[in-house]
């Protein structure tokens, strides 16, 4: 049973206001703190570590990028972008606790992945870098982690690989949490990375109220979407069609979700991932958390980007107005998904970008 939601309002400014409670009686019985996640595959470190900066410490977790003209060289970098950068910088400031990692949804070819062992990922070697990135299927998150002694677990719909600690299992909102649960995944693991290219909201959402908390979590956002949209892709999964614009969900949704369970981003890099850390573990390990970025000041650089090349109606025709779903009122969602996508051709237009979908055949 899921924990129960309460949604009290949405203002005449269209700000969802959320309160969160538990039911007691349909608690999850998640692994404890303490517990590792057992897997076939022989541990990568068996030893859990606590590396806490002093608490009087400045964080800085930003990562030039080619919007301002300036890129920081990533040499190394075996992520599809500086995500490994990124989280070097993000446990370098407030330490570890478990040493463990979860990724899914993103870059998993079905006969590589069947052939793949730890050794592919560069685990066990001294020097990684003539490791076969491609090999790697487009630069995971988690690669450098791994090379690091952290554990890892892949999820995949399709395949299963106990050399890699890859389980096979289709993620829903509804499921999310129990397969952590099976999987035996750490209420406070230290990442997780989401990227599936559709439902990539509703899974931050179903594991967060069912009660997981992760220490640091990346979701890829649609970054088409300017930061004001609360738009994402409806709740039930669709494979995502090769360079549309359809995919995930707006900075804005992600960042409301991440907000109401008590979480900041950090870091949202162009077009790519969007990076959260838990308030609790800001406020005391960085002496400057008051004053960092926030969610407005990072996405007016990242979100409204240009991002693939096509959309037509049948795609356009799968996006709905996130809080208006995550309340149940799903006609109302499409239909205002549809006035929000009028308005950003219009918002694109002014800025003289090329329309986001030709809604012509929509209505």
């Amino acid at each position: 049973m899921r924990a129960k939601v309460l949604v009290t309002a949405i203002t005449a400014v269209g700000f969802l206001q959320l309160i969160v409670t538990k039911n007691p009686y349909c608690a999850l019985n998640v692994p404890q703190e303490s517990e590792p996640m057992e897997s076939s595959t022989p541990p990568l470190s068996s030893k859990t570590t606590t590396n806490l900066p002093r608490p009087s410490s400045d964080c800085n977790f930003h990562f030039k990028d080619r919007r301002k003209g300036v890129k920081e060289p990533c040499e190394g970098c075996t992520s599809q972008g500086a995500q490994d950068v990124i989280l070097g910088r993000i446990f370098g400031a407030i330490g570890t606790e478990n040493k463990q990692c979860v990724e899914f949804g993103f870059g998993y070819g079905s006969e590589k992945a069947k052939a793949m062992t730890l050794a592919d990922f560069g685990v066990g070697k001294n020097d990684t870098s003539g490791t076969d990135k491609g090999k790697l299927l487009s630069g995971l998150n988690t690669q450098a982690l791994l090379v690091d002694g952290w554990k890892g677990l892949f999820i995949d719909a399709e395949v299963s690989n106990p050399n890699i600690n890859l389980a096979k299992h289709v993620l829903t909102m509804e499921n999310i949490a129990q397969v952590f649960q099976e999987e035996n995944v750490p209420i406070n693991v230290d990442y997780v990375s989401i990227d599936v290219d559709s439902i990539d909201v509703w899974l931050l959402y179903g594991l967060l109220a069912d009660g997981y908390r992760p220490r640091v979590i990346s979701v890829e956002y649609n970054a088409n979407f300017p930061p004001h949209m609360l738009l994402a892709c409806e709740r039930t999964w669709a494979p995502w069609v090769r360079r549309s614009r359809v995919y995930g969900s707006s900075a804005a949704s992600i960042n409301m979700v991440a907000e109401m369970f008590g979480y900041q981003v950090v870091e949202i890099m162009v077009s790519l991932d969007m990076f959260f850390v838990r308030k609790d573990l800001l406020k005391s390990q960085c002496r400057n958390s008051e004053q960092l970025p926030n969610f407005r000041t990072l996405a007016e650089n990242r979100a409204g980007e240009d991002t693939h090349r096509f959309c037509n109606s049948a795609q356009v025709s799968r996006l709905v107005d996130f809080p208006l779903s995550l309340i149940g009122l799903e006609e109302e969602a499409k239909a205002k998904a549809i006035d929000s996508v009028e308005e950003l051709n219009q918002w694109r237009e002014e800025r003289g970008m090329k329309a986001y979908c030709n809604l012509a055949t929509v209505h």
